[in-house]
């Protein structure tokens, strides 16, 4: 497992998800693999987690800069339209909710 998150990390990737709940798996088992992984494999990469992605913010400033220019902000809606749910009956009046 380890070796596979290294190679990964490598790669650059900084998430993983385990799937665990397949199968038959029992919900104990699937408790104790968890705890196995937080404590014998994580804190390797918990040590380094904190300077990779300060390199990686590092590297990836120039582009989010430009990207950030390149928004624009939509303005605010002062009114929101009413969206009724499936088989609900609003009480009579209700037709908008106003901001604020």
């Amino acid at each position: 497992m380890r070796e596979a998150l290294r190679v990964f990390e490598a790669a650059g990737v900084d998430q993983a998800i385990f799937i665990q709940q397949g199968g038959n798996n029992r919900h104990a088992d699937i408790c104790a693999a968890l705890e196995l992984f937080a404590t014998d494999v994580m804190p390797e990469f918990r040590d380094r987690h904190e300077a990779r992605q300060r390199q990686k913010t590092e590297r990836l400033a120039p582009y989010t800069e430009r990207a950030l220019a390149r928004r624009t902000v939509p303005p605010e809606p002062t009114e929101l339209p009413v969206v009724r749910a499936y088989g609900r009956n609003p009480p009579s009046g209700e037709t908008t909710y106003s901001k604020g």
